[in-house]
């Protein structure tokens, strides 16, 4: 039986190099992400929460640049895609949070940050056995938890 392909008008891939630029908010406005047409772009997690990540993990990266000492990175799966998030401090750079959750539930992770540096934020499906397979879409938004010294 042969491999499904992706639809003509998939995303091109999203690699840590051309991650997607977030704009943390206060409020959490998600906007949409897939992972159709998504390739390995390193191995999957192995540290922190993700000890139970996949065989393979089809990924797009996102990033942020930090506004204050500390930011919530929040992951919506859908009915059929369980987030795995995994946070590292540069491009392709070393782990600092991962976490994963079950089909449909919300990862959320927050973060100490140095104000000023780029954050990246790794998400792929836990159960994508196949490049594409059955869950390819979640959300994602980013918002800052800054405190103030009154």
């Amino acid at each position: 039986m042969p491999i499904s392909t992706p639809k003509e008008d998939a995303p091109p891939k999203i690699d840590c190099q051309n991650a997607i630029t977030l704009i943390p908010n206060s409020s959490c406005s998600y906007i949409s992400g897939t992972t159709i047409n998504a390739t390995q772009s390193q191995p999957p997690a192995t540290s922190g929460f993700c000890i139970a990540s996949p065989n393979n993990a089809y990924d797009v990266w996102y990033k942020f640049t930090a506004t204050c000492t500390n930011h919530h990175v929040k992951v919506q799966g859908a009915s059929d895609f369980a987030a795995v998030v995994n946070i590292e401090d540069a491009a392709c750079g070393n782990n600092i949070a991962c976490d994963w959750v079950a089909i449909g539930d919300l990862v959320d992770i927050s973060i100490s940050c140095t104000i000023g540096n780029a954050y990246y934020i790794r998400v792929y499906n836990n159960y994508s056995s196949s490049i594409w397979a059955t869950g390819t879409n979640f959300n994602i938004c980013v918002t800052p938890s800054c405190t103030s010294n009154d």
